[in-house]
């Protein structure tokens, strides 16, 4: 079991972080674990100060990992593309788009980075109904079934209150796949 240094990437609230942090290596000389906090540079000595830093400068020609709850993934730069093409097309939704407009200004070019697909749909009244019923609880959606809808109402209301999206997107790439709500 070895260890070297290796750029890790984070992601909070859709701004990456890069960092240098030692990983470890199990037997079969994959990743296992990596140091919490990117190192730092120092040394007792001027020579070990240089090792160090040219260590670093190594890890840069390495793939970079993903850091957190994703450890040890190696990042993908083209999904990530992919994902902020789909955050322009919700910054599009809130202005009120159409929907042909938000697909020919973002998804377009979601789809052109090459091995990425991304599948728009739009929900239907039942899938709608489940993502409110998720949200809002399974005994307040029944209250609400059972005193509106027997008296040809509908759930309108409460769809547009809780922002219950009408549309999903599906990312695939790489044999994964997101599903986006908007």
């Amino acid at each position: 079991m070895g260890w070297n240094h290796r750029v890790l990437v984070t992601d909070y609230k859709g701004t990456l972080n890069y960092s240098i942090h030692e990983v470890y290596y199990d037997e079969k000389g994959e990743p296992s674990s990596s140091t919490v906090n990117p190192v730092s540079v120092s040394s007792e000595e001027m020579e070990g100060l240089a090792w160090s830093l040219e260590k670093m400068k190594e890890c840069l020609e390495k793939p970079v990992i993903w850091g957190d709850d994703k450890f040890p993934t190696v990042f993908d730069d083209s999904y990530r593309k992919a994902y902020m093409a789909l955050e322009r097309y919700n910054r599009a939704t809130e202005a009120q788009c159409t929907l042909q407009e938000m697909l020919e200004r973002s998804l377009k070019e979601a789809v052109q980075v090459e091995g990425v697909q991304v599948l728009p749909t739009r929900l239907t009244g039942e899938e709608r109904w489940e993502i409110l019923r998720d949200r809002v609880g399974e005994e307040t959606f029944k209250s609400w079934v059972d005193e509106l809808v027997p008296f040809d109402g509908g759930l309108s209301h409460e769809l547009g209150y809780y922002n219950i999206p009408k549309h999903s997107f599906e990312i695939i790439h790489n044999g994964e796949s997101v599903k986006i709500y908007r």
